[in-house]
């Protein structure tokens, strides 16, 4: 068994596109990931990183950051994402409001992370 030690800046690494503010689909689920979605949504910080880091460790193709910081994803939620319309409600700090999603694509994720991780990675054996 060959396991990886890391030091990376994971939350620096990821890139991500807006792709603006939705009514809240309920297609949508919250995404549970305790080592990196820490603590109440409403008080986190970095919580845009911080989904877009959660999603992509659970290959979501998007994410959704929704009242101030809960993380949302869904298995088609980046084909149906705009089932309800765009939205007006979305603060401008990216982190959407009641009612309003404020939608990302991960971009540049499948190559850098799981195609060459031992490439960022050192073994130890």
């Amino acid at each position: 068994m060959i396991i990886y030690a890391c030091l990376v800046d994971l939350y620096s690494a990821i890139e991500y596109r807006s792709l603006g503010c939705y009514k809240y689909n309920m297609d949508m689920t919250v995404l549970k990931d305790p080592d990196v979605l820490d603590g109440d949504y409403k008080q986190r910080t970095d919580a845009i990183d911080k989904c877009a880091l959660a999603a992509v460790k659970k290959r979501y193709d998007a994410f959704a950051i929704h009242e101030g910081g809960s993380c949302l994803v869904g298995e088609t939620f980046h084909l149906t994402f705009n089932k309800y319309g765009i939205s007006q409600d979305c603060k401008s700090d990216g982190k959407g409001a009641a009612g309003a999603s404020h939608v990302y694509l991960p971009s540049g994720v499948e190559g850098m992370f799981w195609n060459n991780f031992e490439h960022m990675c050192s073994a130890i054996r």
